[in-house]
């Protein structure tokens, strides 16, 4: 199995004194599993499967030494293999997550 992967994006901007802004992304790409791939028990032309991960935040420096943060990600899956009665394995699978982090 080969991974691959963009080099990240990432920025942070500072809102004030205290406060900074943060968001980052980075694509994925991913090959199918031998068996998965292969002629005799997969589908040789099966496509790598794909993934967008985002993320947006805000840090907050309290007094004393504390601090807030909230995230909120989002990652979308595509091309994900699945079975096929007919070409063993195929690419019609595809997902979206998100997730609020506070």
């Amino acid at each position: 199995m080969s991974d691959s992967s963009l080099r990240p994006l990432a920025a942070e901007y500072p809102l004030s004194d205290s406060t900074l802004l943060n968001a980052g992304f980075r694509l994925y790409h991913q090959s199918p599993d031998y068996i998965v791939s292969s002629e005799v028990f997969g589908n040789p032309d099966i496509e790598y499967s794909k993934s967008v991960h985002a993320q947006v935040g805000v840090h907050k420096s309290l007094n004393h030494g504390w601090s807030v943060k909230s995230e909120f990600y989002y990652k979308t899956l595509d091309d994900l293999a699945t079975t096929d009665d007919e070409l063993n394995y195929t690419n019609m699978v595809k997902a979206v997550r998100t997730a609020w982090i506070h």
